[in-house]
């Protein structure tokens, strides 16, 4: 009992030979300890006097019913849980303080060896020789309050008691939500459901079992361990861009998106690989155009060619007279300037010419005039990148059936844009890429605000670009590079 630290844990342990129950001197009503006792019991008087007054001390109390009992404290708790303890044979042993002996016998007999000692210690309950754990009284009587509780009220498993105090045995209510109890002793609480590592998550818990803890089901992964909640679940591994395929996700691991390989196109979830070619009519077909998200398309004609009634002619070539549809009036953009060429030639499709022309946009970015650059831009600038690709419908080429290779389309295109920072020197006049700006499918693009009767005619996009890295070389011939990998 003497473990207690507060009156109402005191009040709810219970024993076999008594119960716990709580005093408070006189002298210190602020402060109190538990004590082991029982109810019922009372000292034989024989002639008026007690005959160990020092064993017990009592105190005579009259119940709710009108019962007149008799609550007494023992000198020494020998019957709750931790209250006694036995030595191994000492020599001159002695019980620690606040403890007394309540069996001291020789090891060897009391004629070998007789100061060698085994001692069975119990903890005194009484205020003696300055233990101040115990309890005041006068002539077997206890000077002070003392607080008895019968057993609280036993509940199922997955309940526990409320309510109970020194007057009221307390009612069971259930575990909330998150919490169990498998125990049915009065005192029990309802534990919190605990979280499980990673890769794990618990099912089952409460309200009379702590649960168990399960593997992520197959594309599920859950990254919090212990340090996460109870209620962390298993989350479904996520999608990554078209043409990109996500691996090693499960267990603990959301895993990583990475770009179908060469000789592998994206059909999703995965990317698979790029299937071969029948012969037909004694020709060797070749699969041209899988990758990306296209599986491509079989044809008897080599790269730069196209099928054409049995035959392979080459891709024609593009003329300024032939492409007026490519010189259109796009907001910040000279499309007149912009390189000319065919596009999505192969397999049965005779493909289409396009321009292409892009522009930067950053004059409100802060400006750090030196010298040699008085125009040049201050370390981390950030820019809006936008471009045009005319002669192209931009449903057509922003769609996941972009790249179907049939002479009704007149176009085998599917690809993806890239954007670098690249620096021209003396070494390296075709420029040394510094950092990569982004790569985007075509789904991705859009510009908003953009005429629908230009998108009829061009692909359009408009994406802002992560600031420039810091630490770059001062220098005048950094250059943007876009480039349609198809």
């Amino acid at each position: 009992c003497y473990k207690h630290a507060t009156c109402g844990d005191c009040l709810t342990e219970s024993f076999g030979e008594g119960s716990c129950m709580w005093y408070r001197s006189l002298h210190s009503l602020e402060y109190g300890a538990c004590l082991a006792g029982n109810v019922g019991h009372k000292p034989t008087i024989q002639d008026g006097v007690l005959p160990v007054v020092d064993s017990y001390a009592t105190w005579d109390t009259s119940l709710d019913d009108g019962r007149e009992v008799t609550f007494s404290v023992w000198d020494l708790d020998t019957y709750s849980d931790g209250s006694c303890y036995s030595t191994t044979c000492v020599h001159m042993g002695q019980c620690a303080l606040g403890y007394y002996a309540v069996t001291n016998k020789p090891c060897y007999g009391a004629s070998v060896h007789p100061d060698w000692r085994i001692l069975r210690c119990c903890r005194e309950q009484r205020n003696v020789d300055g233990y101040l754990r115990g309890f005041d009284s006068w002539e077997g009587v206890v000077q002070g309050q003392l607080f008895f509780a019968a057993c609280c009220s036993a509940c199922y498993p997955g309940q526990v008691n409320v309510g109970c105090d020194a007057y009221d045995p307390g009612t069971c209510e259930e575990c909330e939500s998150g919490r169990f109890n498998p125990e049915t002793k009065p005192g029990s609480t309802c534990e919190p459901c605990q979280p499980c590592e990673a890769g794990l998550w618990r099912t089952s818990c409460g309200p009379s079992t702590a649960g168990r803890c399960v593997d992520c089901e197959p594309g599920k992964f859950k990254t919090k361990g212990l340090e996460g909640r109870t209620g962390d679940l298993c989350q479904e591994c996520g999608e990554c861009q078209p043409g990109s395929a996500r691996l090693d996700c499960g267990g603990s691991s959301r895993g990583y998106c990475r770009r179908c390989v060469q000789g592998q196109f994206y059909a999703s979830p995965f990317c698979k690989v790029c299937l071969r070619c029948e012969t037909e009519a004694g020709h060797t077909q070749a699969r041209l155009g899988c990758g990306g998200q296209s599986a491509g398309v079989c044809s008897k004609c080599n790269s730069g060619r196209y099928e054409v009634d049995e035959a392979c002619p080459s891709c024609p070539a593009c003329s300024a007279n032939s492409t007026n549809d490519t010189l259109l009036d796009v907001p910040g953009l000279d499309l007149s300037s912009g390189p000319l060429l065919r596009v999505g030639c192969g397999g049965h499709a005779e493909g289409r010419c396009v321009r292409l022309a892009m522009g930067l946009a950053g004059s409100d970015q802060p400006r750090c005039p030196t010298a040699a650059a008085p125009d040049a831009y201050c370390q981390g600038p950030s820019f809006e990148l936008h471009w045009a690709l005319a002669g192209i419908p931009a449903a057509l080429l922003a769609t996941s059936t972009a790249g179907v290779c049939t002479a009704e389309s007149g176009l085998c295109l599917a690809g993806l844009w890239r954007a670098a920072l690249l620096l021209r020197t003396a070494a390296e006049p075709e420029g040394q890429e510094v950092m990569s700006l982004g790569e985007w499918w075509p789904e991705e693009l859009s510009w908003p605000g953009a005429d629908e009767g230009l998108r009829e005619k061009a692909f359009l996009a408009k994406v802002e670009l992560a600031a420039l890295e810091s630490g770059l070389a001062e220098g005048a011939g950094y250059f943007v590079r876009l480039t349609f990998v198809d």
